[in-house]
């Protein structure tokens, strides 16, 4: 967001009767007993009495006059009013009282521009905090405008500029937008040879339902060669809470798993279902280069395991519930030009109890473990773009818990996201991490022929370790992988 500030501390052209001039210095003296804020409305008289009151008193002078005025705009800039001017009219001083005119700007007229797939009472509603009549709220407005443009079909600009009369402020609000309804396809080679090398994602979202921002995002996966055998559904549904500046974010999702017989002596396949319910709650940037949110977090998954000797219907491993209750913290720097860093961290604290969800049942799973597990998550994401668009890019993600934990709540690694060249989750365990080290070149895909092409050339290192809360006789305490290429 870009907005003017208006500032006019006044040219201090102030005709003063009765002011003694000291021969010695040149310099005028004058006694300033209080000052008169006329035209406030936002701030409390208090607060002006407060800011200007270190300001008076015997033997003053100009820079006096000027600290005051200062002072004043800082304390409106503080409570977010930077849309307003602080002016020294022309007067006379009777009686030691200097006058301060205070010219707070309103919002006239609101204006939407370039607007293409979304009407206007979108835009409009999208952003509360822009209303006729209302002073712009600096920290207000940051904080729509950053919940707005979380949706994925639209970014929207804020314009300002003077309007038809002293205090008018005109907003214009220039969109950029694209169709809210896409379909989506994905092809990779994620799956295992059990299952089948490859998967087929297939996906629609539609970013604008009820004319409201609410988000619906699905996605069907299977394995275009054994489709009977891999079936993953996933969905989600956000929801934009523009009069709070905050967002809810629900999550659903099963998959149906079957790898055959295995070693020629187990038949393994397996199930999941997840469901999650994630509050995010934006909290006030710091200056234009920080912002950051909070996320409070319930989930509920269930893992199904179906793993059998051959011949035999007895299950070698059991099932099992979780359903952590988290708290997660993330912050984006917007370092200098081209330079981004984020971080994130996290705690998730297990509630036991429920179908499968004792510790008897997590006990039954592996000896150690319980239900009143703790997992600690941490994460940092670098960016930054050279002159001549060379890029390079610095990842890690982690994972520390002093419990011992199930399959299902361990640190996983390899695989696209992860450590390129190995199968998804090739290593697991209680606590560990993950990093990646990459370097772009620039665009060449419009020297091919296409402007809308784009193509960079890639160099990377990834690299994971994992290890293992109470080991037990035969385990490994620990498993690295690690990979280096090119693409």
């Amino acid at each position: 967001m870009q907005i003017r500030q208006k500032l006019l501390l006044g040219v201090l052209s102030v005709l003063f009767a009765g002011i003694a001039f000291a021969e010695d210095s040149g310099a005028p003296r004058f006694e300033i007993t209080r000052f008169v804020v006329e035209g406030n409305a936002l701030l409390q008289p208090e607060e002006i009495e407060q800011r200007v009151a270190p300001f008076t008193g015997k033997d003053k002078n100009f820079a006096d006059v000027q600290d005051a005025l200062e002072a004043l705009q800082a304390a409106y800039k503080e409570q977010g009013y930077t849309a307003v001017q602080v002016l020294l009219p022309e007067q006379e001083l009777e009686q030691g009282v200097i006058h301060i005119r205070v010219i707070e700007g309103y919002i006239a007229k609101v204006t939407v521009k370039a607007n293409q797939h979304h009407d206007a009472e979108n835009i409009r509603n999208s952003l509360p905090a822009i209303a006729e009549g209302q002073p712009p709220h600096s920290g207000r407005l940051a904080a729509a405008l950053r919940v707005a443009n979380e949706n994925p079909s639209k970014r929207v600009t804020l314009l300002f500029k003077d309007g038809a009369k002293e205090k008018d402020i005109d907003i214009t609000l220039d969109v950029a937008d694209e169709n809210p309804q896409k379909f989506f396809v994905s092809l990779d080679n994620s799956g295992t040879h059990q299952t089948g090398d490859y998967r087929l994602g297939i996906g629609y979202q539609h970013a604008n339902l009820f004319n409201r921002d609410q988000v619906l995002t699905m996605q069907l996966i299977t394995s275009p060669e054994k489709a009977d055998q891999v079936k993953i559904f996933g969905a989600g549904y956000r929801i934009p809470l523009y009069r709070y500046g905050d967002m809810l974010e629900l999550v659903a999702g099963y998959s149906d798993v079957n790898a055959g017989v295995v070693q020629d002596l187990f038949n393994v396949s397996g199930s999941g279902t997840v469901l999650g319910a994630h509050y995010n709650q934006f909290l006030d940037g710091v200056g234009d280069s920080y912002d950051h949110k909070l996320i409070y977090g319930l989930d509920y998954r269930a893992f199904s395991n179906n793993v059998t000797m051959l011949g035999a219907a007895t299950q070698l491993i059991p099932d099992i519930t979780v359903h952590p209750l988290s708290l997660a913290y993330h912050g984006n720097w917007h370092l200098a030009a081209g330079s981004e860093l984020g971080f994130s961290l996290s705690v998730a604290q297990n509630l036991p109890g429920g179908s499968l969800g004792r510790s008897a049942d997590f006990q039954a799973l592996r000896a150690p473990a319980t239900a009143n597990y703790r997992i600690y998550r941490y994460g940092m994401n670098w960016a930054h773009s050279w002159s001549g668009d060379w890029q390079a890019r610095v990842a890690l993600q982690g994972q520390e818990s002093p419990d011992a934990l199930v399959p299902g709540e361990q640190f996983g690694a390899g695989g696209a996201d992860s450590v390129r060249g190995f199968n998804e989750r090739e290593i697991a365990n209680d606590h560990g991490y993950r990093s990646s080290l990459e370097g772009y070149t620039p665009d060449f895909g419009s020297d091919l022929g296409s402007a809308d092409l784009r193509l960079r050339g890639l160099a990377f290192f990834d690299n994971a370790n994992v290890r293992r809360n109470a080991v037990l006789p035969g385990e490994s305490a620990g498993q690295s992988i690690s990979s280096v290429g090119v693409g």
